[in-house]
């Protein structure tokens, strides 16, 4: 009666754009290193990731 559906985890990292001083921006590319590599993980994780820059 009811199909099942499959849910896959959805990851939100916000502000992106928020890195200020030098040792912020050193930490936001390892978290963008961190992304792309997760992007290669499974085809079902959705990944939303905003900034303003």
């Amino acid at each position: 009666m009811f199909a099942s559906k499959q849910r896959y985890p959805a990851i939100v990292i916000d502000a992106l754009d928020e890195c200020g001083d030098s040792s912020q921006i050193a930490q936001c590319r390892v978290l963008i290193d961190t992304i792309t590599q997760w992007s290669t993980l499974h085809k079902g994780l959705k990944l939303i990731v905003t900034s303003r820059d």
